[in-house]
């Protein structure tokens, strides 16, 4: 059985990459005259002539536990070779570089960018999406843009002489991008008369025919683009609702109208009903005879291999009976209450697509960026207690709520999958990091497996009370397996 070793802290300054000074964790590996470097970034070019693999190296280090290049940030992970470039990615405690010319070189946690921004560069915040371009001259631009609950970095640059505008929306942080993300560049004239609109994948560049666009728009004095991120459901070419319309009628449950995409029962005299009316009336409406417990296992035979399209408008998913009841529970265009009506009174109706957006710009101090730290007051007299708090996180563009309270001498932390399936949950952890009020060094780093979409984790105040001061501080966040 191989092995497994954890490289010492006192080893590292001795193994570092002579480039990012990172250790060489993350392969290939190669040596050069100026000493080894690794593959976040590759060889400098000047000794690209002069290198060589380091086979031998690679061979002995890959069984070999190294700790996190962001471990003084505080990530405690330990990770074999072969892990460590998605760890990287996606680590919480990974620090961005300002985008802007900042003499200080400022660095911070992905949360921490749009704060300094506005802050420093006011300027370069595109609060409204909206920018004016210049298609004559050639330059490089970069703004930052607030949008719904992300940020992200536009890069527009211009060639005037080859008549190409070429622009790249890249999403800030440490969550991976889903392939169904997509923007769109609308540009306008400035009476807002005409339009031309490009779209692109998210994270992608884009090249725009200026003179394309000069003739859509009338060849203005004046150009504004304004851009959208959005996800793409996935389509299918067939148009089902169209082809089969007549067919699907048949499938239709008498008592709610919808289709019958689970169990199917029957009445005495032969009408189907869905599983979820047959426990609602005791007669058929139709005949009004009794409802059995048979089952009529042929048309359920029939919807398991016939494809149906969602019943939400706008929808265009299609798919076979238990695709489609999975899809229907979690559609992007079903219409939802905000979450926090009961509580602050918000009167908003949501399509659950647009959840996340109202809860990031209407409820912002319930917005969490999980590498962030969380301060509640807390005091050890008797009968103390912390009310329950409420937040939401988004990871993987699937929306997290979570919930932190203390009663009864215990700590509970809890985390539920809003915007997902349920079986989707098996690919993530819930991780609770408390953190020492006067030294952040002591902490307690406690992980655990996502089931059926949501994990409660609950820690009693006697393991953690040397961790706690007149406040305790922690972070909760998800992360794949």
């Amino acid at each position: 059985m191989t092995g497994r070793y954890v490289l010492p802290d006192n080893s590292l300054p001795k193994m570092p990459c002579f480039v990012c000074k990172k250790p060489l964790s993350y392969f290939p590996i190669y040596n050069t005259e100026a000493g080894p470097s690794c593959g976040r970034h590759g060889t400098p070019k000047k000794y690209r002539n002069c290198s060589f693999r380091c086979e031998f190296y690679e061979e002995l280090a890959k069984n070999v536990l190294f700790p996190c290049c962001y471990k003084s940030n505080g990530c405690l992970e330990i990770l074999l070779p072969k892990n460590v470039a998605k760890h990287e990615l996606q680590c919480k405690f990974q620090t961005f570089t300002c985008p802007f010319e900042c003499p200080d070189e400022w660095k911070g946690f992905a949360g921490e960018i749009l704060e300094h921004t506005e802050s420093k560069h006011p300027g370069d915040v595109l609060t409204d999406c909206c920018f004016e371009v210049d298609f004559i001259n050639n330059y490089n631009k970069i703004k930052l843009m607030p949008y719904l609950d992300g940020v992200y970095l536009i890069n527009y640059r211009c060639s005037g002489n080859e008549k190409i505008l070429l622009c790249t929306v890249t999403k800030l942080g440490y969550e991976p991008v889903d392939d169904n993300m997509n923007y769109k560049i609308i540009f306008e004239d400035s009476g807002k008369q005409f339009n031309h609109t490009v779209y692109s994948d998210l994270n992608d560049t884009v090249c725009i025919n200026i003179t394309a666009v000069n003739a859509t728009l009338k060849n203005p004095t004046a150009v504004l683009a304004s851009i959208e991120v959005f996800q793409m459901e996935p389509i299918k070419d067939s148009d089902i609702k169209n082809a089969n319309s007549g067919l699907l009628r048949h499938f239709e449950c008498i008592i709610c109208m919808d289709y019958m995409l689970a169990s199917i029962y029957l009445c005495a005299t032969g009408h189907s009903i869905c599983d979820r009316c047959k426990d609602n009336v005791k007669e058929c409406p139709t005949c009004k005879s009794e409802i059995l417990t048979k089952r009529n296992y042929n048309l359920e035979g029939v919807v398991s291999d016939f494809e149906f399209p969602c019943k939400y408008e706008k929808c265009s998913f299609v798919g076979k009976g238990a695709v489609m009841k999975e899809h229907q529970e979690k559609c992007n265009f079903i219409e939802t209450d905000c979450p926090f009506k009961e509580l602050y009174g918000c009167e908003m109706k949501l399509l659950n697509m647009d959840l996340s957006g109202h809860i990031y710009k209407e409820h912002n101090e319930h917005w969490y960026d999980g590498g962030s730290i969380i301060s509640c007051p807390f005091s050890f007299a008797e009968g103390f207690t912390i009310y329950e708090d409420v937040f939401y996180l988004k990871y993987f563009s699937k929306l997290f709520k979570l919930n932190f309270s203390f009663q009864n001498s215990s700590f509970r932390f809890s985390i539920k999958l809003i915007d997902g399936y349920l079986e989707e949950s098996s690919k993530y952890c819930f991780v609770v990091d408390v953190l020492g009020t006067t030294n952040c060094n002591n902490r307690l780093w406690y992980s655990k497996n996502m089931i059926d979409g949501k994990q409660d984790t609950k820690i009693d105040l006697a393991f953690i009370d040397d961790l706690i001061g007149e406040e305790v501080n922690f972070r909760m966040f998800v992360q794949e397996k």
